[in-house]
């Protein structure tokens, strides 16, 4: 049986998480970590490991079949050459009249924009092809070729998932102004790893919506307009998350009653957080000290890692788990602290 690639994406920085995932998922596969916010899989029965990422991961953004890699040096005087032996692999998938576009990404070291690599990997396409009269069309594909290149690497694949990301959700009746990304809300949950949670800087739900097998999820936020919208998101996702209206440094909650405080607190980059950004994260410690049960954990996403790290001194917490991403322009980190227990 012959064995398949597959090219997988995430954010970058969760490669190694997306990596985990896949091998729980796909236990057969082989799953190696690459560049760029990707992993490779390597399976045998092609159409059940789509399946499979496309329906069940949570950390995935979009799906690939590659059909050609080339490694060793590359200069951009060398683009055309290089990749004509990857045009010629592409032949099964070609028909007459069809229409394609290319997508490409290429790292640092790499000086040609990416506009300029499609146009290259276009134009070869047409060329080797031209006597079934392919069409380039951005705008609705049937084909979208996707390539990726650096100094030293190489590939070209078909995206499986074209039409839209794995990460967007048709939940989303009410969107917040600084929404959530999925992918990283269940970054976030992968790491905690408990039955019970608490956001209390929900916004639109999206954690608590996303964390539908666990037993209790609750979200409040100081928005009475945020807690309505992220009470429709539930109602559309048919999640049991609860919301309610509640201010950080205010909750109306009983102690010791979560394993996990799992959130997005405010950046304080937009706009001025109420009550000032340090009192918020200070409210947020302040809450975790008391709502969460004694082996309890904290996981967020923030810019603020030296703010935190001097409020997790203040409050007998520790930072087990540190991980960079790269996510709307801003490198932010996902933090997991545990309470020290003296």
């Amino acid at each position: 049986m012959s064995e398949y690639r597959l090219v997988v994406t995430t954010i970058l920085g969760l490669e190694e998480l997306l990596k985990r995932e896949i091998e729980e998922l796909i236990p057969s596969s082989q799953v190696s970590v690459s560049i760029g916010g990707r992993i490779e899989v390597a399976c045998k029965n092609l159409p059940s490991c789509i399946k499979t990422i496309v329906n069940k991961s949570k950390l995935a953004e979009h799906v690939y079949l590659q059909v050609w890699r080339y490694c060793g040096e590359i200069s951009p005087e060398q683009l055309s050459s290089i990749f004509e032996p990857a045009i010629e692999k592409i032949k099964e998938f070609m028909w007459r009249g069809v229409k394609f576009a290319v997508k490409s990404e290429h790292t640092d070291d790499f000086r040609v924009s990416s506009l300029e690599i499609s146009k290259i990997i276009g134009e070869l396409i047409e060329k080797r092809y031209h006597y079934l009269d392919p069409v380039v069309s951005l705008d609705f594909p049937d084909l979208v070729f996707y390539v990726f290149i650096s100094s030293k690497r190489a590939e070209l694949s078909i995206q499986l998932t074209k039409y839209r990301p794995l990460h967007e959700r048709g939940y989303r009746i009410y969107v917040h102004p600084s929404v959530l990304n999925p992918i990283v809300a269940n970054a976030l949950l992968y790491l905690c790893d408990c039955r019970s949670l608490l956001d209390p800087f929900t916004g639109s739900g999206t954690i608590p919506i996303e964390a539908d097998e666990l037993d209790l999820k609750v979200g409040f936020d100081v928005n009475i307009k945020h807690v309505i919208g992220a009470k429709k998101n539930a109602k559309a996702a048919g999640s049991l998350a609860d919301f309610m209206v509640a201010d950080v440094r205010f909750p109306p909650l009983r102690p010791g009653v979560f394993d996990a405080i799992v959130c997005n607190p405010p950046y304080g980059l937009r706009e001025r957080p109420v009550g000032g950004l340090r009192r918020v994260y200070d409210g947020l410690f302040c809450l975790a000290s008391s709502v969460l049960k004694r082996n309890g954990i904290i996981c967020i996403v923030t810019v603020r890692r030296r703010l935190v790290k001097q409020l997790a001194e203040k409050y007998g917490f520790r930072i087990t788990k540190s991980i960079k991403i790269y996510q709307g322009g801003l490198t932010s980190y996902i933090l997991r602290l545990s309470k020290k227990l003296f």
